[in-house]
C-alpha cells in the first residue's frame, strides 16, 4: 500500500487519519443514534429497526445510508460500539474511512457489502466525493454531502462450477 502522506513529519508508515476520523474542522453535520447489533468506526450505516432512533450496518443492496461512524475514543473491542450504545454519524463533511478498491481523487463515493467503500459509477455528482489518491487497505478522506445518494451494492457470488463430497466416489460401468 503507498500511504500518501500529506506532512514529511509524519513517522514512516503512519496514515494521516484512521476510520471513523473527522478530517478537518470544516462545516459538519454529526448524529447521534443508537447502534443497532454493533458497529465500528468508519462503518457506513443505514436506519435501523426503529429509523428515528437506531442505526445499522448496511447489510444489502438499496439499503439508504445515513452516514459514516465516527470514532470516539475508548477501549479496544470487537464491535468497537455495542449493540445499544450511543454512535455519532457523520451526515455530512470530511471523514477518513478504509479504501476497499483503488480510487482516484474526484471519484464518485459507492459502497460494496463485503468490500468496503470504491468508486461509484454514478453520472450526475452528489458531492460524495473521494479527496485523495488511494490503493485499496489504504485511509482516504470523503466528502459526504448528500449520504442517501451513496450507492450500496453486494459483491456478485462467484459461480458454482460443481460439488464434491469428501470420501465418495461412484464409478459406473
Amino acid at each position: 500500500m503507498a500511504q500518501m502522506k500529506p506532512f514529511s513529519w509524519y513517522q514512516q508508515g503512519m496514515a494521516p487519519g484512521f476510520p471513523g476520523m473527522k478530517a478537518n474542522t470544516t462545516e459538519d453535520t454529526v448524529d447521534s443514534f443508537a447502534c443497532e447489533g454493533g458497529c465500528n468506526p468508519g462503518d457506513l450505516v443505514t436506519r435501523g429497526t426503529n429509523a428515528a432512533r437506531q442505526a445499522k450496518v448496511v447489510a444489502s443492496a438499496g439499503d439508504k445510508a445515513v452516514g459514516i461512524v465516527l470514532h470516539e475514543h475508548h477501549e479496544l473491542r470487537d464491535p468497537y460500539y455495542a449493540d445499544g450504545e450511543t454512535v455519532s454519524v457523520m451526515t455530512s463533511g470530511d471523514v477518513y474511512v478504509l479504501a476497499g478498491a483503488d480510487v482516484v481523487a474526484g471519484d464518485p463515493v459507492a459502497y460494496e457489502v463485503g468490500t468496503g467503500f470504491i468508486k461509484g459509477t454514478e453520472k450526475t455528482s452528489s458531492g460524495n466525493t473521494y479527496m485523495a489518491n488511494a490503493e485499496t487497505g489504504d485511509i482516504v478522506r470523503v466528502r459526504i454531502r448528500h449520504a442517501a445518494a451513496i450507492p450500496v451494492t453486494v459483491k456478485a457470488a462467484a459461480g458454482k462450477v460443481g460439488e464434491a463430497v469428501v470420501g465418495e466416489s461412484k464409478v459406473e460401468g
